[in-house]
């Protein structure tokens, strides 16, 4: 009977069927299959490590003794399940179990691998490269002031909870493209030494960029923020570019109204790199987002104040002014009004030559042509006055309506254009 309790508590806890079944993880693994798993894998590959505590802890003691190894060359994780540790918890000032405060003095590899619940590197130190790539994070992940001293790759990364790499510090370049974060990502207070890669990456909840250091470039091109993007604080070195996918014909902006910050300070920093037409894009997507920003206070309701701004902001300040950064739409919308009023004047016969000569009847009668109306309108609308016609009493106010619009929106031009091109 104790020969037997013994074989069943061993089988539970290992369960390793024979020497000659090996792992079935198709990155290759030399390490026996686990009875348990339905897949053939080893323990540590096997999504069903984490169903009791005791083959979760021998999980998380394989990994700390593979962290601690001085005599490996490399740390290799790739494809592994992490299950929740259960020795992980939280007590007051300090954090317990995970890989806290772990020094990896050798490459890290996580590659395809997943964590199934939490996981906390908070304090870690990343002696060499750490990669990520392609690693699945089911639950919350925090880097809390954790030291990436070589390159860091999260390139392909799904943090499908909250994420925290607030305070950490990437001493060379950080690959996070194409990266996916389902929840909260909290990049606030994080320092960037080399370049930040977050093309193609997607934020879907909140991004907080509060407080970051980017001392090298910091590259958005294609990424995507459901949430709030938020970028206050936020310091760049001189010279370091900060790029964001410039606004394209029906969608003027990608970030709306949260990404204000952000492109203000896209705008800054090329206009530091002297790149003006980027600047220039980059400072109507800012307008942009605050006209939206607008939109969401005034909730459709014409009695707010908030109402009246937006729409002033959407009908003159983009549609008209273009924020400065248009000058061909003051122009076009001038061709078009000039059209429009000799339209007008042509379908009410509403100018007459200034012929002394013709009697009050006949000038009542006159029938204008449409080269005429259009003369007579470019006339007005310059504010030229040449005199040779002159509208019908009754068209005066349409006239003098015309020469109104014509002052503005060529000072409109002038001044877009000037703010173009003059800088």
């Amino acid at each position: 009977m104790y020969l037997l309790i013994l074989y069943a508590m061993s089988d539970a806890e290992v369960a390793y069927p024979t020497a000659d079944s090996v792992c079935s993880y198709k990155g290759g693994c030399e390490r026996p299959a686990w009875r348990s798993c339905p897949e053939g894998r080893c323990l540590y590959h096997s999504p069903s490590n984490g169903d009791s505590a005791e083959t979760a802890r021998l999980v998380w003691q394989m990994a700390h003794e593979m962290a601690g190894d001085k005599n490996a060359e490399v740390c290799d994780f790739r494809g592994w399940h992490f299950p929740e540790d259960p020795d992980g918890r939280f007590e007051p000032g300090r954090l317990v179990g995970w890989f806290v405060g772990c020094c990896f003095d050798k490459d890290v590899w996580f590659n395809d691998a997943t964590f199934g619940g939490g996981v906390v590197f908070d304090g870690a130190t990343f002696g060499r490269n750490a990669v990520f790539q392609n690693a699945t994070f089911s639950g919350y992940a925090r880097f809390w002031g954790t030291t990436f001293t070589e390159d860091a790759w999260f390139s392909n990364a799904a943090f499908k909870g909250e994420v925290w790499f607030a305070d950490a510090t990437f001493c060379r370049e950080a690959f996070f493209g194409n990266a996916k974060f389902s929840g909260l990502s909290g990049f606030s207070g994080t320092t960037f030494l080399g370049e930040a890669w977050f093309f193609g990456a997607i934020f879907s909840g909140n991004a907080w960029f509060d407080g970051a250091t980017f001392s090298g470039d910091a590259r958005f091109g294609g990424a995507t923020f459901g949430g709030d993007a938020r970028f206050h604080g936020a310091r760049f070195a001189p010279g370091a570019n900060i790029i964001f996918d410039k606004p394209g014909r029906g969608r003027p902006f990608r970030l709306r109204r949260e990404g204000e910050t952000a492109y203000r300070l896209a705008k800054q920093a090329a206009q530091e790199r002297g790149d003006y037409a980027a600047a220039g894009d980059y400072h109507y997507a800012e307008q942009c987002a605050i006209e939206d920003k607008w939109r969401s206070k005034s909730g459709h309701k014409p009695w707010r104040k908030a109402f009246w701004l937006w729409w002033f902001r959407l009908l003159f300040g983009r549609l008209i002014y273009g924020y400065g950064e248009r000058p061909m739409r003051p122009l076009l919308i001038a061709l078009a009004v000039i059209l429009l009023w000799a339209g007008l004047y042509w379908a009410g016969g509403a100018i007459v030559p200034s012929d002394a000569g013709l009697e009050p009847a006949a000038r009542a009668a006159y029938e204008p042509d449409f080269l005429e109306c259009a003369y007579c309108s470019i006339v007005t609308f310059t504010t030229l006055g040449y005199g040779d016609y002159q509208p019908k009493e009754p068209y005066r106010l349409l006239a003098a309506s015309e020469a109104l619009l014509g002052a503005a929106l060529m000072a409109v031009f002038i001044v877009c254009l000037s703010k173009k091109y003059v800088r």
